[in-house]
């Protein structure tokens, strides 16, 4: 095998045919920029204590590469340095290492990464088609995770976002294996174009009040997933949603539900709603035209605005429905406190209650109601106070 080093710098390794590893001499402080590239066969690299930076694509498409050490002194690694090296399972990144580069690891088959604590951005595409990770650990000094850093990482379910953190780019964890509960960090401000698209398993995504814009399809397209926005100032682009999801937003201490219809994206509906949820008028409102997700909004507006106080008040019914569908216990105990359902309508509501509570929904609801009828109507029989 021959190293061709030139003033401290490793500019070339040329294996010998059926070369399996390679030692870089003693005295080596920086690997030069594609001075491993497409060494096919290559398997193990031992890199001495000295090398300060690995360069761009310094091992890159180095498929057979199972096995690297980076010493403690290197401070920096390049773009694509580890670009595709498709059999590296294991990597351990050195504590004082500053700067990675972008797609430094992409295409490789390692189960976990932890990034060191001098690291303030994931750069792009950093881990992206790294279908074997699992577990990332991130330090909180992190303020911004880069586009497609981790791109269709399948197996990753899991992921835990430093509290500093402030944005993340485009289609950062698009086609993740992500599930559960996604909790945002409460210092995230934006999310870029089509974040977590392609990300089927989420049950819920919980926005924090920090953010300020959510962009085009950053949010997971699946109709199944529940949105949690905390308030309704949030510049929201067109198409951040999806026909059939629910979303959830908190508006004056209330929890109030948009239930998107199947025609969502072939109408002019998301705009007229985006505009209303950010500028209340009644005369908006009236142009909200998806009775699904009408009354839903209402019940965020209806101590703002007189007229649709009077609206929520004529189809309560339909909207303590969703909110009983929901569990929305929170959100149904604020309606009672503030009186809004009128005596006839109050018993087809608990009927769907019981109807409900038996299918397995809440006892919890259908008890408050009866005891909201308690309270303000009185009970007729003595049959049905016993259904307290």
């Amino acid at each position: 095998m021959a190293f061709q080093i030139r003033d401290n710098i490793l500019l070339r390794y040329i294996p010998d045919e059926g070369q399996t590893k390679a030692v870089i001499p003693r005295g080596v402080e920086e690997i030069a920029d594609k001075a491993f590239s497409d060494c096919y066969g290559l398997e193990l690299v031992f890199i001495p204590t000295g090398v300060k930076r690995i360069g761009r694509k310094a091992f890159y498409h180095c498929w057979d590469m199972q096995e690297v050490n980076i010493p403690e002194t290197v401070t920096e690694i390049g773009e694509e340095a580890f670009y595709h090296c498709e059999s590296l399972k294991e990597l351990q990144l050195p504590e004082k290492l500053e700067t990675i580069g972008k797609y430094a690891f992409a295409g490789c088959r390692m189960k976990e990464i932890t990034i060191p604590p001098l690291i303030e951005e994931i750069s792009a595409g950093l881990c992206s088609e790294c279908k074997e990770l699992e577990r990332v650990t991130m330090p909180e000094t992190i303020k911004r995770i880069g586009e497609r850093a981790f791109e269709n990482c399948s197996r990753l379910k899991k992921f835990t976002f430093p509290e500093n953190l402030q944005s993340i780019g485009q289609y950062a964890f698009s086609s993740c294996g992500l599930e559960g509960v996604l909790n945002l960090p409460s210092n995230l401000q934006t999310m870029e174009e089509y974040v977590f698209y392609g990300c089927y398993n989420l049950e819920k995504v919980i926005i924090p009040e920090s953010v300020k814009e959510i962009k085009h399809c950053a949010l997971p397209d699946n109709p199944k997933t529940k949105i949690f926005i905390p308030h309704t100032s949030i510049e929201m682009s067109l198409c951040c949603f999806y026909a059939g999801q629910k979303i959830f937003f908190r508006r004056n201490e209330k929890c109030f539900i948009v239930v998107l219809k199947d025609d969502w994206l072939r109408t002019s509906h998301e705009r007229d709603l985006s505009f209303f949820l950010q500028h209340p008028k009644f005369g908006t409102f009236e142009q909200i035209r998806v009775d699904e997700y009408k009354q839903a909004v209402a019940i965020g507006f209806y101590n703002e605005i007189p007229r649709i106080r009077e609206y929520l008040t004529s189809h309560i019914a339909e909207a303590i429905k969703i909110l009983i569908d929901e569990k929305q216990a929170e959100t149904i105990a604020i309606l009672l406190n503030d009186s809004v359902i009128p005596k006839e309508a109050i018993d087809p509501i608990i009927d769907y209650a019981i109807d409900t509570a038996q299918k397995g929904g809440s006892f919890e609801i259908q008890t408050m109601l009866m005891n909201y009828k308690a309270e303000h109507f009185g009970f007729e029989s003595v049959e049905e106070r016993f259904r307290l």
